[in-house]
């Protein structure tokens, strides 16, 4: 249960967490949000990287796929509150 935890720490919460943090502390930035843009284009080729590339028992691709769509969620995420906050 415990390599469990830390499987899912490393490949989902972790990456959330920088992604966050990416997108938080270049919140008043003119150009923040190509920190998310960034990501989502890295996210979408790393999936096809992990597709068209063959690696018969390798899951490296796929892992590093979901780490990278894993944070630009929280960096899409993010953006949403940063721009719907009308405190800003």
């Amino acid at each position: 249960m415990k390599q469990i935890i830390f499987n899912y720490l490393w490949v989902f919460i972790i990456p959330a967490l920088i992604g966050f943090l990416l997108r938080f502390f270049f919140r008043r930035a003119k150009k923040g949000s190509l920190i998310t843009a960034a990501l989502i284009a890295l996210a979408v080729l790393s999936w096809i990287v992990a597709t068209v590339i063959p690696s018969h028992g390798s899951e490296l691709y796929a892992i590093r796929a979901m780490m990278v769509t894993s944070s630009s969620v929280a960096a899409l995420m993010t953006d949403m509150v940063i721009r719907l906050n009308p405190n800003r």
